[in-house]
């Protein structure tokens, strides 16, 4: 039979995944998994935890050449977390968490960095890692559904109580003292969370009556939001206690988390403060809308002045924050501008800009233009002698008008130039909605 499978190429192709070898017990199982993953093996002495091949296979000597051409070997450490994640991926019950913690650990010490890659990914998926809510109490978890306990989430979750942390002292139980400080990475490398997460969550009529959010009609009409894991409970806590510390805490998870999500460079991912309503008006249609995790920072007091006086960020300048607020780092500033903080330097141009008068006004504009679109002095220089040397060429040349009347204009008078017009995107299906937004579009505008 084997012998007839290995004759032909698409023979072969088909049957690694199909259950047509026998086990050393006489059960017909497959070469690999699902996955490409070998689970059957060449047996070893004193190894039991395999499923090996039947040694009468072995004995004919076409067949075992046949096997190995496929790719049956003695199993490494790596077929062994294999043959663990295998038992996770297929939700098997009373596995040993503790015992596969140890392995799935120690093979991370050692695994090849041309494999690490695909082990963590591999990883992500099972759920083992043991963990604490003050709400649940112990369980086991995938590893992005839980925190690490570091001092700051722990004080930022502590009026949400259903925040999972890692049992992290039960685990440095299990390691040698030498391997402790790799933890922490290990935990990071899976996926355990070490700052807030952002999740969406259904949002109640209640909720929509509390904000006033959108409510175009009542067909099929849901509504949910992006909401930052323990952002509105430590707000309420803020607000109560008036709490300078737990104030700090929350601006610097707020950037740690902007950093996380960042769409492109130092950006905030606009992601983190959608809502969004899903309708039914003819067609299905959805409608964004600032979710009240947004609305909650921009207008709640919750910041703190140098005078630790505790303001919105409507009533406060950048340079009035208190020094224990970061406003020096790249999401810092991303978050400040988010919250619409102004600078009072700022303030004070604008204040300087109402007393110009309208040629002052549109000399500042000129320079203002050169500057957004980056041309430098030296770059209008340029540009203003290119211009005055087109000119002159072009009086040189011109015939002499023996009238004072103008000529009628050709195509040649003509220039184009750029105005901007709205437009609004009707979107349909589940696309969002959206404002009126702005673009370009040529004109004809006559020069004389």
């Amino acid at each position: 039979f084997y012998k007839w499978i290995s004759e032909a190429k698409s023979r072969i192709n088909l049957i690694p995944k199909k259950p047509i070898f026998l086990d050393k017990n006489g059960n017909a199982v497959a070469l690999r998994d699902n996955k490409g993953d070998i689970i059957l093996f060449l047996p070893v002495d004193g190894v039991t935890s395999y499923t090996t091949i039947n040694e009468e296979l072995l004995k004919n000597h076409d067949t075992k050449s046949f096997l190995k051409e496929l790719g049956i070997k003695e199993p490494d450490r790596r077929d062994l977390i294999n043959l663990i994640i295998a038992q996770y991926d297929e939700g098997e019950n009373n596995l040993d968490h503790t015992e596969n913690f140890k392995k799935f650990f120690a093979y991370y010490l050692s695994c090849p960095q041309s494999e690490i890659d695909g082990y963590i990914d591999d990883l992500s998926g099972c759920k083992f890692v043991k963990a604490i809510s003050a709400k649940t109490g112990v369980g086991y978890y995938y590893p992005d559904e839980v925190y690490y306990p570091s001092p700051e989430l722990t004080k930022y979750f502590e009026t949400k109580i259903n925040a999972k942390f890692v049992l992290i002292n039960e685990y440095m139980s299990l390691v040698s003292s030498d391997k402790k400080n790799k933890l922490e990475e290990f935990f990071n490398a899976i996926g355990v969370n070490a700052s807030a997460v952002y999740y969406s969550r259904d949002l109640s009529r209640s909720d929509v009556s509390k904000y006033n959010l959108p409510c175009p009609t009542n067909n099929g009409i849901r509504w949910e939001e992006n909401y930052i894991d323990g952002l509105l409970e430590i707000m309420d806590d803020i607000e109560y206690s008036q709490s300078k510390e737990k104030s700090v805490l929350l601006w610097n998870q707020m950037i740690l988390v902007i950093g996380k999500y960042a769409s492109y460079g130092s950006s905030i991912n606009p992601e983190l403060f959608v809502g969004r309503c899903h309708y039914t008006y003819y067609s299905t249609k959805v409608q964004r809308f600032e979710s009240i995790c947004s609305r909650k920072l921009k207008k709640t007091a919750w910041l703190f002045n140098k005078n630790d006086e505790i303001c919105s960020p409507k009533d406060l300048f950048v340079e009035h924050l208190s020094d224990e607020y970061d406003t020096e780092s790249v999401y810092a500033q991303a978050f400040i501008k988010f919250l619409e903080i102004e600078d009072e330097a700022s303030q004070d141009d604008v204040k300087n800009l109402e007393n110009l008068s309208e040629k002052q006004m549109n000399i500042f504009q000129i320079g203002e233009l050169c500057k957004d679109n980056g041309y430098s002095f030296e770059d209008i220089q340029r540009l203003i002698t290119a211009d005055m040397i087109k000119r002159n060429t072009q009086v040189e040349r011109a015939p002499a008008n023996t009238t004072d009347s103008f000529s009628n204009p050709s195509a040649d008078d003509f220039d184009d130039t750029e105005e901007f017009v709205e437009e609004t995107t009707d979107e349909a299906t589940t696309t969002n909605k959206t404002t009126p937004t702005k673009r370009k579009v040529s004109k004809t505008e006559k020069r004389i």
